[in-house]
């Protein structure tokens, strides 16, 4: 599977009016290339795996918002160092958080 093409569930609307909120926030990530739906999934194509700052927190965001799987994101978000263990979602992307054990020395 590719990382610039993700697949998850269409999110649950509560109006027309928010549906378009949802798209229309999807059609303005920088990174955005496409979007196809099949039943009750949808699937978005980004130009690249490779985004911006920018365009990687609005998807998060986006996700969060509309109760879409932030564990998605991970392979956009890859490596996890990059971000601060303390961000409100960085334990729905990552799970817990990493345990680093320290190097025996002889």
């Amino acid at each position: 599977m590719k990382k610039n093409v993700l697949t998850f569930r269409t999110p649950r609307f509560y109006s027309v009016e928010d549906e378009d909120v949802f798209f229309k926030w999807l059609y303005s990530i920088g990174a955005y290339k496409e979007v196809s739906g099949f039943g009750r999934e949808l699937r978005l194509t980004l130009k690249s795996s490779r985004l911006s700052q920018k365009d990687r927190l609005q998807l998060v965001t986006l996700f969060q918002r509309y109760r879409i799987n932030l564990k998605l994101l991970r392979p956009l978000l890859e490596p996890q160092e990059q971000w601060s263990k303390g961000l409100h979602w960085y334990a729905s992307v990552f799970g817990t958080r990493p345990v680093y054990r320290s190097k025996r020395v002889p």
